[in-house]
């Protein structure tokens, strides 16, 4: 029996050594895996970064690029347009005249009142000689056509009054009862002269035939007569006795009117001084000097000029066109039928 228990001990001793190398070995795989899987994991999270860094800095680039193309693109379009070819606009010549307007419709159409300077077959000088005249002495008619209007004609009547002359005014149509009525009224009644310029100043109208101008005068006679209770009996054509556009509608009809009239009664004035307030004359300075520099002492000087609503110049040169000719000897006076006829030369 103790050999037996002899044996037993090697062994035993044995097992306990072997599950001593066993735990010993584990300990140390147990260790040696761990240093081992520590720099593994760490090598492992450093490429997962690392990784994770170059894909990064792989998108910024590519993000780079992308905007660098993408300015690269801008600036090529922003190159493009600056490249385009941008037309030339040629600036309006100053010294280029205007193309005119040679349709019919631009040579018959014409506002109810028209007015016009005076065109190159004009003249402004009576159509005859002046030597031939009365020595009047330096007279000088003041003549108003187209009105009466209310802007303008008051104030004019207003002036004459305070400088104590007298005026003609060549009447175109007007309704009964209206504000134009009542100027009419009052030029007569401040002792002004009154004529006839024409129910209507459409040319179209009145230039047709030597009937239809004759009409014009006697409607407009008639209902001045209506208003006031005289037929005035001195005219003045719409435009002149030489005016050229009624050889539009009539040829030779002012060589007929300029005989024709006078016979029936009804005399003519033109003008020999022209104020040019119907056109040229933009200021009231302009208006002045045309009609000063038109006078001429030692005869008979119709001035023209018009009251129409748009006359502003006319009426602010007035009382220093009448100064003036105070101050050189002129007398004013209104023509009358006794008025010798004053003639433009006649071009149609």
């Amino acid at each position: 029996m103790k050999k037996s228990k002899r044996r037993r001990f090697p062994i035993l001793a044995i097992s306990l050594a072997f599950l001593m190398v066993i735990g010993i070995v584990t300990i140390a795989v147990e260790n040696g895996v761990a240093d081992v899987l520590i720099p593994i994991v760490s090598n492992s999270q450093t490429e997962t970064n690392d990784q994770t860094n170059t894909e990064s800095t792989s998108s910024s680039m590519q993000m780079e690029e992308s905007s660098s193309t993408e300015n690269s693109s801008n600036q090529e379009t922003v190159d493009n347009n600056q490249n385009e070819t941008i037309p030339e606009q040629t600036p309006p010549n100053p010294t280029e005249e205007p193309v005119e307007d040679t349709t019919e419709n631009a040579a018959t159409e014409e506002p109810e009142i028209e007015t016009h300077p005076m065109d190159e077959t004009q003249s402004s000088e009576p159509d005859f000689p002046t030597e031939n005249l009365e020595d009047h002495g330096g007279t000088i008619y003041l003549t108003f056509d187209d009105g009466p209007s209310a802007e303008i004609t008051p104030y004019i009547l207003d002036i004459l009054a305070a400088k104590g002359i007298h005026a003609t005014f060549f009447i175109v149509g007007y309704e009964p009862g209206t504000v134009r009525e009542e100027l009419v009224q009052r030029i007569y009644d401040e002792g002004h002269s009154i004529g006839l310029h024409g129910q209507s100043h459409t040319y179209s109208k009145i230039y047709t035939s030597l009937e239809a101008l004759e009409d014009n005068f006697l409607s407009l006679q008639e209902c001045i007569y209506n208003s006031i209770g005289i037929r005035p009996t001195i005219i003045r054509f719409p435009g002149g006795s030489s005016n050229t556009v009624s050889k539009h509608y009539c040829q030779g009809i002012m060589s007929e009117a300029t005989t024709y009239f006078p016979l029936q009664g009804l005399n003519f004035y033109d003008w020999n001084v022209d104020s040019q307030d119907a056109g040229g004359a933009n200021t009231a300075a302009e208006v002045f000097e045309n009609v000063t520099t038109g006078l001429k002492p030692g005869r008979r000087n119709i001035i023209l000029m018009h009251d129409s609503a748009s006359k502003i110049h006319t009426l602010e040169a007035l009382e220093a066109i009448i100064d003036y000719g105070f101050e050189n000897g002129y007398t004013f006076k209104v023509i009358t039928p006794e008025t010798e006829i004053m003639v433009h030369k006649v071009a149609n």
